[in-house]
């Protein structure tokens, strides 16, 4: 994760080649106001919610969150989500790259402030890391029960998936979506040449490309 175990008690320092005291990932959360979500979405990655509530708690500016994750444990990922809607300071999102969760937390943040840029890849699915959490420790199907149990699992993950993508303002219907899905694994979304310039945009899961500034 990149990240210290606590936002909360770091010494304040004016100086950054103070590396001993601040590294560079401490100091944009704690000088910016900006967090980096990098690599999968692990158990012990829902921590990142911590450091949301912790930020929101220092101050009422916006919280950034910079995001290049291939996504992981749905589980985590809503534990993330829920502390982005639950704090009253705003968190807004910037895509470098987003897959599976990690496009759900691009799409939850603050609607005008989700900005993806222009040369990112966002891809859509639901994978086995959520089924793999229900079912720890187990690779194998190992019987016809556990298939079914599964299966039912897989179903209801599609749906949340596809009900959270509208409520964070996807375009596509759902009757769509489940098409999509039905004939594609992955969904992938990349720039293109015409206004809104990225599909993500196209979409809804973003607003803007990102230009710079908002750092």
């Amino acid at each position: 994760m990149g990240f210290g175990i606590s936002i909360l008690n770091w010494p304040r320092k004016d100086n950054l080649r103070d590396e001993q005291m601040m590294g560079l990932y401490e100091y944009y959360a704690k000088e910016k106001r900006t967090l980096f979500l990098r690599g999968e979405l692990s158990h012990e990655a829902v921590v990142f919610a911590d450091y949301i509530y912790g930020l929101a708690e220092m101050s009422a500016d916006p919280i950034k969150i910079i995001i290049y994750s291939s996504g992981g444990v749905a589980d985590v990922c809503f534990a993330i989500i829920d502390a982005m809607k639950h704090v009253r300071t705003p968190v807004w999102t910037i895509g470098q790259y987003a897959a599976s969760a990690a496009a759900l937390i691009l799409a939850s943040g603050q609607k005008e402030h989700r900005y993806i840029q222009s040369r990112a890849i966002v891809t859509l699915h639901y994978g086995a890391e959520y089924i793999q959490s229900l079912f720890p420790g187990q690779v194998f199907v190992t019987d016809l029960h556990d298939a079914r149990k599964r299966l039912e699992n897989l179903e209801r993950l599609r749906e949340e998936f596809i009900d959270l993508l509208h409520e964070f303002g996807c375009q596509k219907s759902k009757e769509d979506l489940i098409k999509v899905f039905d004939q594609e694994r992955d969904i992938h979304l990349t720039n293109i040449k015409t206004p809104p310039f990225h599909q993500a945009i196209e979409w809804g899961l973003a607003d803007y490309i990102y230009s710079g500034g908002v750092i």
